[in-house]
């Protein structure tokens, strides 16, 4: 990016060409000497680029950021799981450091702690090389962060390890470091992803307080903390130098969290749906059809139901008397249209185009002469259950008055039809003569 742009951040451009700096140090264009050479303006009194500070204080923050946030996240991981899977005198003693490490206030701690890990590398009178200066941040910073991370994995372990995986993993044999690494740590990458995002733009903000209030990094290294703290000194005069880091720092931050959350959210199983898994439908199986719609208007509920089971009875016992006894079309046709074997559905009838009129219960109706067995004594088995032996060959076919008082049954309605006369003897079709005779003649059982 710099070969690109032509500048760097550490060249006082101000100072080597005449002309961009006034007598007092500030940009000589309006907006801290934004232009076309510099993007965003330069900066007081020395002249150096300011996109060019941005740009590499970005980069000497989230390096600090991201060395102290791997520290955290190894740290607070072990110590995490450690108490959460064994518990006892393990989760009381590690619980109990957590409480002491974020009862100590962090800021304080970092102002006092920083300087005096300095001094013991470093006299008094000489000055803290950068790359010193790097490594005390991390190590201010990483000794009371990792609280946060063992405490959250400590309570997502303390309700893993009662799941059935990791009893199993015990009951084989396994020992504590594998069902920790093996069964434990593969279901807390959510949880730790998640802190991490979190975990790096706070860390970005607290170095740059740090090296605004003097702890920090220092000249000539860029950071963002640094020029927030210069910008402060020349606020009044030029506003810009001083607002620009600010507003790349909130950008950043609202970023980085923007993506935290989002990382959260997809990565959480909680809002998915488990799907219901449905048993295995064998192959000889047919698959079931659905059911045909009804018409339109209509519900289907339990009376329909008993409704349409009395149809269908109705109309197979028509039908079934009707091929037992032989009707004629004409008493047939005289049936009532409820008892018809084409007007079952429900609803609608054969003939109709819409939807029918209410239904309506039918009128009993007594059964037709069909469905009365025929008093002649050709019959094997008559109505009545009274055996009445055969007449004798020479003798003349009348019905006995049993049999006479048997078939005739009261009609359960006034509009039943008048009892017909016996039928004189003749064959049914598809009998023979002969058979008849003889079973006219067959001797009583």
């Amino acid at each position: 990016m710099s070969a690109l742009y032509g500048h760097d951040a550490y060249t006082m451009y101000g100072q080597e060409q005449p002309g961009l700096l006034n007598e007092f140090g500030y940009p000589v264009k309006a907006n801290g000497g934004i232009d076309g050479h510099f993007w965003l303006g330069l900066e007081p009194e020395f002249g150096r680029d300011v996109l060019m500070q941005l740009l590499f204080g970005i980069r000497t923050s989230l390096l600090i950021a991201a060395s102290v946030v791997a520290v955290v996240t190894v740290v607070g991981t072990i110590a995490g799981v450690a108490a959460g899977y064994f518990g006892g005198k393990t989760d009381f003693v590690i619980s109990r450091v957590i409480d002491v490490a974020l009862a100590f206030p962090a800021t304080l701690f970092f102002l006092s702690f920083t300087p005096l890990i300095l001094s013991l590398f470093v006299a008094d009178d000489e000055n803290a090389s950068t790359g010193l200066r790097v490594m005390a941040l991390i190590v201010a910073l990483s000794l009371f962060s990792w609280t946060k991370t063992a405490r959250l994995l400590r309570g997502q372990v303390l309700s893993l390890r009662e799941r059935e995986f990791v009893k199993a993993a015990k009951v084989a044999g396994c020992s504590p470091w594998r069902v920790m690494t093996k069964e434990l740590l593969p279901n807390l990458w959510t949880p730790i992803l998640v802190t991490v995002t979190l975990e790096v733009p706070m860390m970005v903000t607290t170095e740059a307080a740090l090296s605004y209030l003097g702890v920090g990094i220092v000249e000539p290294t860029p950071d963002w903390g640094r020029m927030i703290k210069n910008g402060a000194a020349h606020y009044l005069n030029d506003i810009t130098y001083m607002a620009i880091p600010g507003l790349a720092m909130l950008v950043f931050v609202v970023a980085f969290n923007l993506f935290g959350d989002s990382l959260r959210d997809a990565l959480d199983p909680a809002p998915r749906a488990e799907p219901t898994l449905q048993p295995a439908r064998p192959h000889s199986q047919p698959r079931p059809r659905p059911c045909p719609a009804l018409p339109e208007g209509h519900t289907m509920n339990r009376r329909t139901h008993r409704r349409a089971a009395a149809l269908l009875v109705a109309a197979l016992t028509a039908s079934a008397c009707s091929a037992a006894g032989g009707g004629t079309p004409k008493q047939d046709a005289a049936k009532p249209e409820a008892l018809s074997p084409t007007v079952v559905s429900i609803g609608t009838t054969a003939d109709s185009k819409g939807p029918a009129a209410p239904w309506r219960r039918p009128k009993r109706v007594a059964p037709s002469p069909s469905c009365r067995p025929p008093t002649s004594s050709t019959s094997t088995r008559p109505w009545s259950t009274r055996r009445t032996p055969a007449p004798p060959p020479n003798s003349s076919p009348v019905a006995s008055p049993a049999t006479s008082r048997s078939t005739a049954r009261p009609s359960s309605s006034a509009t039943s039809p008048p009892t017909p006369a016996p039928r004189p003897t003749t064959a049914r079709p598809g009998r023979s003569p002969s058979r008849t005779a003889s079973s006219s003649t067959t001797a009583p059982r």
